[in-house]
Formats: structure tokens, sequence, C-alpha cells
């Protein structure tokens, strides 16, 4: 009897630790091939740089999703996986308006909502990752949205919700993923890079694009974890350098992940309050990272 529940102990500190990614179609993911959703290119990328001892990371992504139907489905999807981190990614659907000046969830509600989202996942010991919206190519939004429902315009109604995440982000000190680096030209699915009229979902490298920029702040969170005192590499730093190119995360996302450590400011918790860019990730900088 001792051996065998000294074995299922041994058992249970083995195995690796959940990442959910929470969020709506653009977390999901629909039309790409196996492999290509953030959620699973991260998991490539952490296994190159974890290896056995990378965390599994699940796909809770649902299409069509606001704020408040993730709430509803938040015990089933999330907290039932006890993840140690959850990377929440919500708002597209939440802005999209019902009527003229009319959002599907009001910019005020939604920060509220999401609060106690956040609030969910901290009251059972995990930590939450935030990211900023995705860029949109309005030509597209336009042919699915009415444009006279938006009398303020898309861009200033989207900057509503990601300045209450932004905001929710430093008051929660939930590490921040700023999606508005990715290039619409290429991480965003228009007829010259993929034949379809989108404007919102993200290409296969634009989830490489993202799924490298989650795992830049996860690297260090999830070294902590295990013991290691380590920081985001200063490489990562830059600002200036150009976005990823086409398909770079994306095939060879694990010859290319981004991520790695180095010695850093030590007063400032790894990933507490920083604003993640994406589109510093060039191919030399994750090379040079993984040595």
């Amino acid at each position: 009897m001792l051996i065998t529940l000294l074995s299922a102990f041994g058992s249970a500190v083995a195995d690796p630790p959940v990442i959910v990614a929470f969020g709506d179609s653009i977390t999901l993911g629909p039309g790409m091939e196996p492999g290509e959703t953030y959620p699973e290119q991260l998991q490539a990328l952490l296994a190159v740089k974890l290896g056995d001892a990378a965390p599994q990371v699940i796909n809770a992504g649902q299409g069509g999703n606001t704020v408040l139907a993730g709430l509803s489905r938040m015990e089933r999807d999330v907290l039932a996986r006890h993840p140690r981190f959850v990377l929440i990614g919500f708002g597209m659907n939440d802005s999209a308006m019902r009527a003229a000046n009319e959002p599907k969830v009001a910019p005020d509600v939604f920060r509220e909502k999401l609060g106690e989202m956040i609030a969910r996942v901290r009251a059972i010991g995990a930590q939450t990752i935030l990211a900023t919206l995705t860029p949109v190519v309005e030509e597209y939004y336009f042919e699915r949205h009415p444009r006279d429902w938006y009398p303020d315009g898309l861009k200033a109604d989207l900057a509503r919700y990601d300045a209450a995440i932004k905001s929710l982000a430093e008051e929660t000190q939930s590490p921040l993923v700023d999606l508005s680096g990715l290039d619409p030209a290429v991480h965003i699915r228009l007829p010259e890079n993929t034949g379809l009229r989108d404007g919102v979902h993200p290409t296969a490298a634009g989830y490489g694009v993202i799924a490298a920029a989650y795992a830049k702040v996860l690297l260090p969170l999830l070294s902590v974890s295990r013991g290691a005192s380590v920081c985001p590499s200063p490489l990562l730093g830059h600002l200036d350098r150009p976005p990823l190119a086409h398909g770079a995360l994306h095939g060879e996302a694990a010859g290319n992940a981004a991520g790695g450590v180095a010695a850093c400011d030590q007063r400032r918790p790894p990933g507490a309050d920083a604003v993640h860019e994406v589109r510093d990730l060039g191919d030399e900088v994750a090379r040079a990272l993984l040595g």
C-alpha cells in the first residue's frame, strides 16, 4: 500500500504544468491546419526549450465568444483543468456593434467582467497573462459589419477595449502581450496572403509570432517556478527590428523558438508588467536566444 501511494505521488509530481489558452476564435484558430494555431505552436516552442518538462498547452478558444460567454464556460474549460497559467484573449467580439454605437459588451462591462475572470483564475492559484487585440484591416471587417454602426470609427472603438485590457494588466500585475506589433500584410489573413477576405484572424505566420511572444513571457516564469532565478533576455527589448518573415516560426518553429534567459535587473519580477512587443522577434534574435 505504501509503495502504491508513493508511486501515485511521484506520478502526480511529475505531471507537467498546464497552460490554458482561453479566448475567442483568434485563440481557437478556425481554418488552420494541424499545428498552426498559436497554442499548438506555443507547445512546440516550449518543448524545444524545456523538453519533457514542457507544460501541456490546451486550446480553450471558442468562436464568437465575448467575455460574458467566456465566463459562462470558465469552470468547465479552464478552472477544472487546474492550470498554472491562463492566457486570456477576449475583446474582439465584445467590441462588435449589434446596432449603431451599441457594442455587444460595453467597454465598462467588459473591464468589469475581465477583472472577474482574472480574479477567478487567481483564486485557484494560477497566473493570468493578458493580450491586447490583434490589428484589424477595416476594408474587410466592414464587409461583415455595417460601417455606419461605428460613428467614432473602428480604431477608436477597439482602443477602448485595449485600454481596459492594459489597465487591468497593470492593476493586477498580469504580464501583457501586446499584439499591436503584428504586421497585417503578413500576419492577418488577407486576399494577398491567404486568398481570404478576413482582415481579423491571424495567418499561420501570425500565430507563430503570437506563440513566440507568449513563449517570451512564459519561459522565465516557468524557470522561476522550477527554482531558477532568471528573467527575460535584454535581446528581446529592441523594438527597431523588422517583423518576422512569413512562416519564420511556423514549420521551423522548434528550430527558431523564441525564449531564452540572460542576466537582467532582478529587482523586477520576470515578466511582471512589461508590454511585450512581438515585432522585434526576428529570426536572428530567436536563433541567438536558443544558442
